[in-house]
């Protein structure tokens, strides 16, 4: 089964509606449909940002945010066309691999930020207790983000449609899309 370019169009304009909904900037979106990859974007790391202070909160938040832009893309697919079969889900999963990892590493440094109240360097000797903090952390972060998926369908909706036009598309073409009375 193949994914379709709606599939993916859909995926990664909820990938950049999501970093703009976080102050986050978009250097570009773009739809390329071959064998290798089906989309991009390119983004700054909102995680980056807090990473090297000593801001417990701040960089807790910028995870979270940065955990919510990686799941938004597969959380755009299930709700554009949800899986059916086991296959599909198996699909989905694959296509969105990077991105889950990516989430997973997030709420892993929010867990080790919240058990040792400070902004972690390293994951070295996790114990069982920071495994379980890091799965509560990552329901908490994907029931945030399918919740954000609802309520900012509408806009990923228009990216994702003016992406399939063009191909390409720029900040200021996500922001006007995401905020089109402006």
């Amino acid at each position: 089964m193949k994914i379709s370019e709606s599939l993916i169009a859909h995926h990664e304009a909820a990938h950049a509606v999501f970093t703009r909904d976080f102050s986050g900037q978009v250097e570009y979106v773009a739809l390329v449909i071959d064998r290798n990859t089906g989309g991009h974007v390119q983004t700054n790391s909102l995680a980056h940002r807090s990473q090297y202070g000593d801001d417990v909160q701040a960089f807790i938040v910028d995870c979270t945010h940065e955990a919510m832009i990686a799941l938004a893309g597969l959380y755009a697919m299930l709700k554009f066309k949800p899986c059916r079969t086991k296959l599909m889900e198996r699909r989905y999963i694959e296509a969105a691999k990077d991105d889950i990892d990516h989430a997973h590493n997030c709420a892993l440094g929010i867990a080790l930020a919240r058990l040792e109240n400070k902004v972690p360097h390293g994951t070295d000797a996790l114990t069982e207790e920071h495994h379980r903090a890091a799965a509560k952390e990552h329901e908490r972060i994907c029931s945030d983000t399918e919740r954000l998926i609802a309520r900012r369908w509408d806009a990923i909706c228009r990216v994702a449609a003016e992406l399939r036009k063009r191909r390409f598309l720029m900040q200021d073409d996500v922001d006007s899309l995401i905020n089109p009375q402006r």
